[in-house]
C-alpha cells in the first residue's frame, strides 16, 4: 500500500513536472518565434508597421529606424569616390550621410551621388537616388513588384517604394499605385482596396 501510494506520487509529480517544462519550453519557443519574426521582417510584422504609415515616406520613419554603421562607397555625380565607415542618418527633411574627412566633417545627401553602396552579408547592396532625392533606395525583394527600403538592410521592415516597370524609377508606395500595379489579380486587388498595402504587394509576388 505505501508502495502505491509513493508510486502514484512520483506519477502525479513527473505529470505536472512534464507539464511545467512543456509549458516553459512552450513560452520559450513563443518568444522565440515572436524574436525571429521580427527581426526577420516577417510578413506580419511588416503588416503592422504598414498599417500605421499609409505613405510610406521616410520622412515618417525619422528617428525610429535603426540604421546601422556600415562601410560605404560613395560615388559622386563629379567623379569623387570615398570609402567611409558611417551609418545613414534620416530626419523629415529626408536621407544624408555625415561623415569625417581631413578633418572636417562632410555631409552627402542622395542627389549628390550617382549611388552608394554597401556589402551586407557577402552581397552587394546598392542605394541609387529616389523619392525625389528625398533618400537612397536599396533592393530588397525580387519578384513582378520589387520593393525597395531607406536604408541598407535585407530583413528590413521598413519599405518605401516599389518598382513594376524596370524601364521606370521605383515609386513611393501609396494606396493609388499599388491598386493600379495589382489590378490584375483580384486578391491582390482586395487587399490594396483595405490599405494592407504590403500583403497586396506579397500576394501578387507569389502568382
Amino acid at each position: 500500500m505505501k508502495v502505491l501510494t509513493v508510486s502514484r506520487s512520483i506519477r502525479l509529480l513527473l505529470t505536472v513536472t512534464t507539464c511545467l517544462v512543456l509549458a516553459s519550453n512552450k513560452q520559450a519557443g513563443a518568444q522565440l518565434q515572436q524574436s525571429s519574426f521580427l527581426s526577420a521582417g516577417d510578413p506580419a510584422a511588416r503588416k503592422l508597421v504598414y498599417a500605421k504609415n499609409n505613405d510610406f515616406h521616410p520622412g515618417r520613419y525619422a528617428g525610429r529606424i535603426p540604421c546601422l554603421r556600415h562601410l560605404f562607397t560613395i560615388e559622386l555625380k563629379d567623379g569623387t569616390v570615398y570609402k567611409v565607415n558611417t551609418r545613414i542618418k534620416i530626419s523629415k527633411q529626408g536621407a544624408f550621410l555625415l561623415f569625417k574627412q581631413d578633418g572636417a566633417y562632410t555631409s552627402v545627401l542622395p542627389k549628390d551621388t550617382k549611388q552608394i553602396s554597401i556589402i551586407n552579408n557577402y552581397r552587394k547592396m546598392v542605394g541609387i537616388p529616389g523619392l525625389s532625392d528625398s533618400a537612397w533606395l536599396f533592393q530588397v525583394s525580387k519578384g513582378p513588384l520589387m520593393t525597395y527600403s531607406v536604408v541598407p538592410e535585407w530583413n528590413t521592415i521598413f519599405i518605401s517604394a516599389v518598382q513594376k516597370d524596370t524601364s521606370l524609377a521605383p515609386v513611393q508606395i501609396d494606396q493609388s499605385t499599388i491598386l493600379k500595379m495589382v489590378s490584375d489579380h483580384p486578391k491582390a486587388l482586395q487587399l490594396a482596396q483595405k490599405r494592407r498595402l504590403m500583403s497586396a504587394i506579397m500576394t501578387y509576388n507569389k502568382k
